[in-house]
């Protein structure tokens, strides 16, 4: 089976639960704000300029993940306590992929990011040589 396909018969299987076999389960507020936040961005990436059939399959598989993600937190009732710190460490570790600057991570996530190597980017313009 395709992973288009898996797609489509997930979309499928969605569609045909009867409301009465859905069960609505409380998230904590912050895993509902961080869930509004992700599916919004994903929705936006499908619907933007110069996005391929392959890009939203694979926005759509990516949705998927985060949903059974977030189900299994509310399945194990993750509090809005510890949502709320893993959402807030996780910001930091966004920040420091937007900015490279270690400041207000704790140490052992200093330890992890520093495996990381950064590239250089490289200049598009050719090295003059002549002197």
């Amino acid at each position: 089976m395709a992973i288009s396909d898996l797609v489509h018969h997930r979309q499928s299987q969605a569609e045909s639960l009867s409301p009465l076999q859905v069960v609505d389960v409380p998230k904590p507020p912050s895993l509902t704000r961080f869930e509004f936040v992700v599916k919004s961005m994903a929705k936006n990436a499908i619907k933007g300029p110069g996005t391929s059939t392959h890009h939203r399959s694979t926005m759509h598989i990516i949705e998927m993940i985060f949903d059974e993600a977030v189900q299994e937190l509310v399945d194990n009732n993750v509090s809005d306590d510890v949502m709320s710190k893993w959402i807030f460490w996780f910001g930091k570790l966004i920040e420091w992929c937007a900015t490279g600057e270690l400041d207000g991570l704790p140490d052992d996530m200093r330890d992890i990011v520093s495996e990381c190597e950064p590239v250089a980017l490289v200049s598009s313009e050719p090295e003059r040589t002549d002197a």
